[in-house]
């Protein structure tokens, strides 16, 4: 058998294995939460495509949506970091986190890059292509360009990564593990805060695109994930017993935040502009000790969870390309509403396995392992281990 034979053979069982871990590693929870993001962003834009954006709660529900996944993000990577942490954080491991985190979100991204560029979809921005290609679009200022706007959260995250671990690996190198953690979230809480107070005007500034959308004045929203991944790890007795009233005010929290984004008043204060991220983001934190203890429903919902939440970044990436498209259809008469939204729900469906099956899957078996061979992944309250996405 040659080695090339011997690779193929090695690859198909190490994917095997890794689907057979992430399914008995998975949090119904976890992917429920997920599950509904991605549910509140496709309900955003698609009455905004196709409605003109008429529903201020739906605008609003695809708010909230991001803002869960980006919490979301930070519990997950908070998991991980504490592994890391206590078996001795270094330069070799900080590099192999980057790039964990990298082969599961960039290629996708580069892919359908590249997909509206030979589609010719770039109009009017081809002078900002360098911004799309480093990642730069929106990193201090706002979108360079309205085209291929869903990036704009994966920057924030991506930014996230390198900032966030190389400052509490560097910390971890002068003291303890979960010192250097509570200092390096309480930086990325108080000083975005601090930017988008000292940065805004509510009088002039647009504050979704240019507080919302910029990585810098947005970087808290993960790091209250984060947060939340040590409370749970360092007072799980403290957090089990308070699970109820936590969900409680976790969702007081979120339902406030709701209500105020739907009073235009909202958006002419200060406060609320510079705030509304806390409200938001601490109301999600607060839900994920109830939530991680949801147990696992019947086959059919379960099954249904599970596969929005695998296929939830790659909805996430092509949705908006795919209703655009599925609009100007409609617009020029080649097909009905109908017919538009339907193409627009099942193309977005079947982009999103495609992507699942042959970009994401194939890309996360051949990550380099993070820890020794089973050792990978954090363990939940129960002692199962979970597979970070």
């Amino acid at each position: 058998m040659t080695p090339s034979q011997q690779g193929g053979v090695c690859g198909v069982a190490e994917a095997q294995e890794e689907q057979k871990e992430q399914a008995a590693g998975r949090i119904f929870g976890l992917d429920l939460l997920r599950a509904l993001a991605i549910g509140g962003v496709l309900v955003s834009h698609l009455q905004l495509v196709f409605w003109g954006g008429r529903s201020a709660l739906a605008g609003v529900l695809g708010t909230l949506g991001v803002e869960l996944f980006f919490v979301l993000s930070g519990f997950l990577i908070g998991g991980l970091l504490l592994d890391i942490l206590e078996q001795g954080a270094g330069p070799r491991a900080l590099w192999t986190f980057l790039v964990r985190r990298w082969m599961r979100t960039i290629p996708l991204y580069y892919l359908w890059l590249g997909v509206l560029l030979l589609c010719g979809t770039w109009a009017g921005a081809t002078r900002w292509p360098w911004f799309f290609m480093s990642f730069t679009q929106n990193l201090a200022w706002p979108m360079t360009s309205v085209w291929y706007d869903v990036s704009w959260s994966l920057m924030v995250e991506e930014w996230f990564y390198l900032l966030f671990a190389s400052l509490l690996f560097a910390l971890a190198g002068v003291m303890r593990a979960s010192r250097a953690l509570g200092i390096a979230c309480a930086l990325f809480i108080v000083l975005p805060l601090l930017a988008r107070w000292l940065a805004d005007d509510p009088l002039v500034a647009d504050w979704d695109a240019q507080i919302r959308k910029v990585v810098l004045l947005h970087l808290d929203a993960i790091a209250y994930g984060v947060a939340m991944a040590w409370l749970m790890r360092s007072r799980r007795r403290a957090c089990d017993a308070l699970a109820l009233p936590m969900l409680a005010l976790g969702l007081a929290l979120v339902a406030a935040s709701l209500l105020s984004s739907l009073d235009p008043a909202s958006y002419r204060s200060a406060t609320w502009r510079a705030g509304f991220f806390i409200l938001a983001s601490t109301g999600f934190a607060l839900c994920f000790p109830a939530v991680v203890r949801l147990r696992q429903p019947g086959w059919c919902l379960d099954a249904a969870v599970r596969w929005t939440s695998q296929r939830s970044y790659g909805m996430y990436i092509v949705h908006l390309s795919v209703m655009e498209f599925a609009r100007r259809l409609v617009l020029d008469g080649t097909l009905q509403p109908r017919e538009g939204l339907l193409l627009a729900g099942l193309g977005t469906a079947a982009l999103a396995e495609l992507s699942y099956r042959l970009v994401e899957v194939p890309l996360l078996v051949r990550r380099p392992p993070q820890h020794a061979r089973g050792e990978g992944g954090h363990r939940n309250r129960r002692g199962m281990r979970v597979i970070a996405s």
